[in-house]
């Protein structure tokens, strides 16, 4: 009989296939917190996948408790938690200004990646981020709907919070963003875009998503108005 061996602390030595799964998704979850993405936090710190995930596990059951209460909650925490995975591949590219065409470049991208991925997730980490990639579910659909909505509410809570000038930098630095007038007409083509892809079956998000965006440009206007650049003087 072969007897078990005990391990410093007088625990007993774990299933090998357990404690990979602990330690990968530990060296995961430590590798997705070093990709940040655009919106800011604070003037230097930019939210990383980690936390932007961790955010969308807050929001989302919530949304869906009150709006769509037929979903389920379980399976709605878990893509949330997953959602983002693919990043580990390909890196955060933001939607916010990409063609009809480099969106479908970017899907089918993150379409190759994800097998890459899924060979060294454990089992049920694997096939909730199948699952979610394959958008079959109403769920799976919610939550990356609910996904697309957070950045403009990220945004939007730095500039009714008085930073407005620290995004209006930011879409800048990752948009080429420079007047008020460019932001209105960018996220006007974004919220067409989301309305398309949303309206239909989430018709409560796609009002929520326009709200927050206008919302977001009444706060963020007067950022603009405080900054008279070169290229608003027509010098640029």
């Amino acid at each position: 009989m072969v007897m078990e061996q005990k391990q410093p602390g007088g625990g007993y030595e774990s299933d090998p296939s357990r404690r990979h799964g602990l330690n990968s998704l530990a060296a995961t979850s430590i590798q997705f917190a070093q990709i940040h993405r655009v919106p800011l936090y604070a003037a230097d710190y930019a939210e990383n996948d980690l936390e932007h995930s961790a955010m969308l596990g807050l929001v989302a059951p919530e949304l869906a408790a009150t709006l769509y209460p037929d979903l389920d909650e379980g399976l709605i925490r878990a893509y949330s938690l997953v959602h983002d995975l693919v990043e580990l591949e390909t890196g955060d590219e933001p939607s916010l200004k990409l063609t009809a065409r480099q969106r479908a470049i970017k899907k089918e991208r993150e379409r190759v990646a994800v097998f890459e991925l899924a060979a060294r997730l454990p089992r049920l980490r694997c096939q909730r981020l199948l699952e979610y990639e394959s958008q079959d579910s109403k769920e799976a659909r919610f939550v990356c709907a609910v996904d697309k909505l957070l950045p403009v509410t990220t945004d939007l809570e730095m500039a009714i919070d008085g930073r407005g000038d620290i995004v209006r930098d930011r879409m800048e630095e990752c948009f080429n963003i420079k007047t008020f007038g460019e932001l209105k007409k960018t996220n006007k083509t974004y919220l067409k875009y989301y309305e398309k892809k949303f309206g239909d079956e989430f018709p409560e998000l796609a009002k929520m998503f326009r709200d927050q965006m206008y919302e977001f440009l009444d706060g963020i206007k007067p950022a603009y108005d405080r900054q008279i650049t070169l290229y608003d003087l027509g010098l640029e």
